[in-house]
């Protein structure tokens, strides 16, 4: 895919949820995408969206497949909104819970984004999750390399 950050147009891609304008999930070959869209974040989206990487870890759990997992922050209209520290406490809780499957069904995970805030925040959630495989941040005009041996 170009890393012009476009939201999938590929056919190879198969959406897992969308939410016009807030946010889309996605699964292009062997990468999770999660875009953010919009700035209408609500806890019943933020909720449908755990749900649905719940349903795709049970997948790759029984079908044992690996992924490079993808968090776009480079098209969020704004970073701020009313229950920003809800969502990067209930995202740390999200991340613990599932630690032992990273380990053997994540690659590494890609922060796409193109504000100091925008990674500050994705830093916060980060400070009360220690991964246990690799990340990297990079900006929309970086190619995106899935390797992460020279990081």
């Amino acid at each position: 895919m170009d890393n012009k950050n476009s939201i999938n147009n590929n056919k190879n891609s198969i959406e897992l949820f969308f939410y016009e304008d807030v946010i889309k999930l996605y699964l292009e070959d062997n990468k999770l995408y999660i875009i953010f869209l919009g700035n209408g974040l609500n806890d019943k989206i933020y909720l449908k969206l755990l749900e649905k990487l719940e349903l795709f870890y049970e997948v790759c759990k029984k079908k044992n497949k690996q992924f490079y997992f993808l968090l776009n922050f480079s098209q969020y209209k704004t970073i701020y909104f009313p229950s920003l520290f809800s969502y990067i406490s209930k995202t740390s809780i999200f991340l613990n819970k599932h630690k032992e499957f990273y380990k053997t069904h994540k690659f590494g995970t890609i922060f796409i984004t193109e504000t100091k805030i925008a990674k500050q925040i994705s830093e916060l959630i980060l400070s009360n999750y220690t991964p246990v495989r690799p990340f990297k941040f990079i900006n929309n005009k970086e190619d995106i390399i899935f390797d992460f041996t020279f990081d």
